[in-house]
């Protein structure tokens, strides 16, 4: 039974920081239409995940290697992330262009819902890669901080 629960701490600790991880890509994807335009400051979306990340490595004590190499791994989550939104730039105006014509091309647009799912897909799991990454480079205890972390400001229930 204990073993049991230890599993699941584990995998809650992996889901914790994959949440974290992806929240960070999903501020990538949407900030644009937010409170700034993505393609007008990438440095400040970049500064602004850094810094929440940088914060919880702060908060579970993360050493300078652990640190450099989540960080790492998160910048080069967020310059893919805003590589991907920058390159959806203009879906928008062919979506508006083929409804404003009297027969839209439908198997052209479903194409590019095909297509813009399993771009964002495979981002999907890039983040979660680099999440159970960085559980492997956490200790016991740092996971373990994290899920307390978790519970305390997301509203996690065990």
């Amino acid at each position: 039974m204990k073993h049991c629960k230890r599993r699941g701490k584990v995998f809650f600790g992996i889901g914790v920081l994959a949440a974290v991880l992806v929240t960070s890509a999903l501020i990538v994807s949407s900030c644009g239409r937010r409170h700034f335009d993505i393609h007008k400051d990438p440095d400040r979306l970049k500064a602004m995940v850094r810094w929440k990340v940088d914060d919880l490595l702060d908060e579970i004590d993360a050493d300078d290697g652990q640190r450099r190499h989540i960080l790492d791994s998160v910048n080069s989550l967020v310059d893919e992330g805003i590589a991907l939104h920058s390159n959806e730039a203009g879906h928008k105006e062919v979506v508006h262009a083929e409804l404003a014509k009297e027969r839209p091309d439908a198997e052209k647009l479903h194409a590019m819902v095909d297509q813009k799912f399993e771009t964002w897909r495979v981002f999907s799991h890039k983040v979660l890669d680099v999440a159970l990454d960085a559980h492997s480079k956490l200790t016991p205890e740092q996971r373990e901080q994290l899920m307390t972390i978790a519970h305390e400001h997301h509203g996690f229930h065990q």
